[in-house]
């Protein structure tokens, strides 16, 4: 026979609703949640700790459910295993009957293989040797583009997130800083100035530069879905501008600006740094042809807006400060915190 089973691990965050430190009600809440969800009890054991803190296990004919409580937290631990009905229904009925504020809960497939295949974080990997974990408060979106996977979420914190092959985007509580960053500098161009965003499908610039005045504004974004997404999604953070927006070119940026006659007064670039996803170059030599074409369609009194790196990514900031070196004369490097 196979070894296989369903392991869930929560944690519950701000329980309130009910007294914590009471064995005897930890212990008909998950009593009534075994039987209510087509689960067979076998045996309840709980023990009440001193001064406060209770554990309850159930065994069930399917495997087991623990719940450890810490009162003076208002917090429970949860642990759900089976190897046979539908463990979801179950945890989640735990969560509605704790009500927690907030949640965090972990799925593994368990047996010949210990697999995690589902979880209410996002994370984010680095090349510098550092994971950041983004609590899911509601999942909006989660889709597979051509060209990426797109996460919408909510976080507690931050707001609305938005993560595109689990990197970072943008987020409502600070992404105002970073497209204000961007923009720093275009205020002294005047109204009426050509503006060339490569990226940018998400619209928040496009929606700020509208707002300061500007009216010719083009973007080259290369996945188109992810532009219909953000008008879906994302109207409180770009104010519904891409409805009504003519200026797209769904382009790969290199190629555009390789075809393109017309030079600038403005180009921002809003892409990802790792281009990896959409181009069989290396990421050198797909940044070097790049800053070289955008360097030929700047007007003489041109500005180039681009977003490095993170300070922690050392190696994109060597290659960047390089890159950027051999192709513009006047540099300038900015760091922001957010």
């Amino acid at each position: 026979m196979r070894p296989v089973g369903v392991h869930y691990l929560g944690e519950f965050f701000n329980c309130s609703c009910i007294d914590l430190d009471d064995s005897a009600k930890l212990a008909e809440i998950i009593e009534n949640a075994v039987i209510k969800n087509g689960f067979s009890l076998v045996e309840t054991v709980s023990h009440r700790f001193n001064p406060v803190g209770v554990t309850v296990v159930c065994i069930i004919g399917e495997s087991h459910i623990a719940v450890h409580s810490y009162p003076e937290a208002s917090h429970i631990t949860i642990d759900v295993f089976t190897c046979s009905g539908n463990p979801s229904e179950l945890f989640f009925y735990l969560k509605d009957k704790f009500e927690p504020s907030e949640f965090k809960f972990r799925k593994f497939f368990r047996g010949k293989e210990l697999l995690e295949v589902e979880s209410n974080m996002v994370v984010t990997a680095s090349n510098y040797g550092l994971d950041v974990q983004y609590l899911v408060s509601d999942w909006i979106l989660s889709k597979k583009t051509a060209y990426q996977k797109v996460d919408v979420i909510i976080n507690p914190q931050f707001g609305k997130m938005v993560f595109l092959d689990n990197n970072l985007q943008l987020s409502e509580y600070d992404h105002t800083i970073y497209d204000n960053e961007l923009l720093s500098g275009v205020e002294a161009y005047k109204k009426n100035s050509q503006i060339l965003i490569l990226g940018g499908g998400d619209g928040t610039l496009l929606s700020k530069l509208k707002n300061r005045g500007f009216v010719n504004i083009e973007i080259v974004d290369i996945d188109q879905e992810f532009v219909e997404i953000s008008s879906n999604y994302l109207k409180d953070m770009n104010h519904d501008v891409l409805n009504d927006f003519d200026g797209f070119h769904f382009a790969d940026a290199g190629e555009f600006l390789e075809e393109c006659t017309k030079k600038f007064d403005i180009i921002i670039s809003d892409m990802t740094v790792y281009p990896e996803s959409f181009t069989t170059q290396n990421r050198e030599s797909y940044f070097c042809s790049l800053f070289s074409s955008i360097n030929e369609k700047l007007k003489p009194e041109g500005i180039f807006r681009f977003q490095c790196s993170s300070v922690y990514d050392i190696e994109s900031s060597k290659l960047f400060s390089r890159l950027l070196g051999e192709n513009f004369s006047d540099l300038k490097f900015n760091k922001r915190y957010m």
